[in-house]
């Protein structure tokens, strides 16, 4: 239990020291793509989750997935502090931010483009020897690309004011893509973005870019179909927003990302590391309604490389009817 609750302890830390610490550059590059696994909510919904999934290649650390249909989350849009999302001080900040940055409209040009599922694919080690940026893959169904041809235009105009930013063209495999390139950023390590079939696929390396067209487009090592992942995905994949996690992935992905993290970190990360390491993998979802706020966990454990102590313990654990547990809280308040 003191292993968990530590754990616990290093997630907060991981999350404010290091995330919350990158440069301007990456907040404002990650403005438009950030922000959407919050808009997502408040989007129609025209395809099956598996648009979102599929351009996902193996190897994740985690992934977050977000469904989008709006009859989901009717409920919540309906009170505050959801029903004026869009007005408060937060939003206008980003919306800014990214309008002064890339001339994009979030409201006019961003919203109505994102259709049904949105996930967030985590990857070990950095864009980049010098970079501090982890590799990640976000996924959205596109349900209007005229809204992305729009986007993309307005990119151009901003290189043409500026000729510091260029926006480079490429295709791959047939998927015209695009990268945001500045001085202080190589086509390598720049953002990527390009339409697969109705999926826009965004990244800040060129070569994990290619291999989510590989996975989407030649069916070449998708995550879908890595075994740690398959039996999380049925598990959770019913639920409104559901978290995965592989430990043999995340636990070298965290060496890296600590690196430069304080020592207090990185004494605590071994004791994160003797939990993770019981796993094959786990992962949580959430879905909210009218009845309440349903979580659901599922965990995969490790049958070999354990030793007889960890081995007796997991057999406890194991001799329980399920390792999918689902907790209902239910609603308070006026509504």
């Amino acid at each position: 239990m003191k292993s968990l609750i530590v754990s616990r302890k290093l997630t907060t830390k991981i999350l404010k020291r290091n995330l919350l610490t990158q440069t301007r550059t990456w907040i404002t590059g990650l403005a438009l793509s950030s922000s959407v696994l919050f808009i997502s909510w408040v989007s129609p919904a025209f395809a099956a989750l598996e648009d979102s999934l599929n351009f996902l290649p193996q190897g994740a650390a985690m992934t977050i997935t977000v469904k989008t249909d709006p009859d989901t989350w009717s409920y919540f849009l309906k009170k505050k502090p959801l029903s004026d999302w869009n007005q408060s001080k937060a939003w206008k900040d980003i919306a800014q931010e990214v309008q002064k940055e890339f001339n994009v409209d979030l409201d006019k040009e961003v919203l109505p483009m994102i259709g049904t599922h949105f996930t967030f694919g985590l990857y070990q080690g950095t864009v980049s020897e010098d970079s501090e940026i982890p590799p990640f893959i976000i996924t959205l169904h596109v349900k209007d690309k005229s809204k992305l041809l729009q986007m993309v235009s307005k990119l151009e105009e901003v290189t043409k004011k500026d000729p510091n930013k260029k926006l480079l063209s490429g295709d791959y495999k047939g998927v015209k893509h695009y990268a945001f390139s500045t001085p202080q950023r190589t086509k390598a390590e720049s953002p990527h973005l390009g339409l697969a079939n109705d999926t826009l696929v965004f990244t800040f390396n060129e070569a994990l870019f290619q291999q989510a067209i590989d996975a989407g487009k030649e069916n070449k090592m998708p995550l879908m179909k890595e075994k740690s992942f398959m039996p999380a995905q049925q598990a959770l994949d019913k639920e409104q927003v559901w978290f995965y996690g592989s430990p043999d992935q995340l636990m070298p992905a965290l060496k890296t990302w600590l690196k430069s993290s304080d020592e207090e970190m990185k004494e605590l990360a071994p004791v994160f590391g003797s939990s993770l390491h019981l796993f094959n993998s786990f992962g949580m979802g959430v879905t909210a309604d009218s009845k309440g706020i349903r979580f659901k966990t599922f965990s995969q454990f490790k049958q070999e490389g354990l030793t007889p102590k960890e081995t007796e313990y997991i057999k406890k654990l194991t001799e329980r009817p399920s390792q999918i547990k689902t907790r209902t809280l239910p609603q308070t308040g006026p509504g």
